[in-house]
């Protein structure tokens, strides 16, 4: 097993490089407005954050329509796809905490048990990719085992634990806060990882094997 877990490390590595913000730097910058509030755990790239009072959000979801337009102006020129899908998903994130719905959640953060820093990055984007992995070597199991590849709907289940592994990790370790609101960040990064399950599948029913 230790062989995965090189892998993991190996990717890990990757992501600290910051590939995709290199490759299209005046994509990026359409961040840097919002990011400059400093409330990430990395104000370089990282996507775990903590709202800790109105005023701050307010900021934040002023400076939307200007992340809208910069988005739009700059995606047609960028050609990496990792990097376009990146600042699409951190757009769609703050698109989200400024509806009605998605502000309670982000100002929930605040009770958020645990202290956001890089090491906290670092831990979920470990979790991430484990989770990532047994998804697809357990799916990779159960087609050997069958002796056929499996349908999209015959994948759900798997799908489904891949989420709750994404989710409870968040949970577990800083609160109900903080994991309701990883659990809507995940469903908006699955419609751009995983868009072939939106339709097929439906939530709440892991796997159990």
């Amino acid at each position: 097993m230790i062989w995965w877990f090189l892998v993991v490390l190996s990717c890990l590595q990757l992501l600290a490089t910051g590939t995709s913000v290199s490759k299209c730097p005046s994509l990026f910058q359409c961040e840097r407005p919002i990011r400059d509030e400093r409330f990430f755990a990395d104000d370089h790239d990282s996507m775990i954050f903590k709202i800790a009072d109105v005023n701050l959000l307010n900021r934040v979801c002023g400076k939307l329509p200007d992340l809208r337009s910069c988005v739009i102006a700059n995606t047609a020129s960028c050609s990496d796809e990792d990097a376009r899908t990146d600042t699409t998903f951190f757009k769609d994130v703050m698109d989200y905490i400024c509806t009605p719905s998605g502000r309670t959640v982000a100002l929930a953060t605040h009770k958020a048990s645990c202290t956001i820093d890089q090491k906290l990055d670092t831990l979920f984007l470990d979790t991430m990719f484990i989770c990532n992995l047994f998804f697809k070597y357990d799916i990779e199991d159960e087609e050997i085992s069958k002796g056929k590849k499996l349908t999209i709907a015959e994948k759900c289940p798997f799908k489904h634990t891949l989420d709750t592994c994404v989710v409870s990790f968040m949970s577990n370790k800083c609160g109900p806060e903080m994991g309701n609101l990883m659990e809507k960040m995940w469903d908006i990064w699955s419609t751009h990882q995983f868009p072939e399950f939106i339709t097929s599948c439906v939530k709440d029913k892991a796997a159990t094997r």
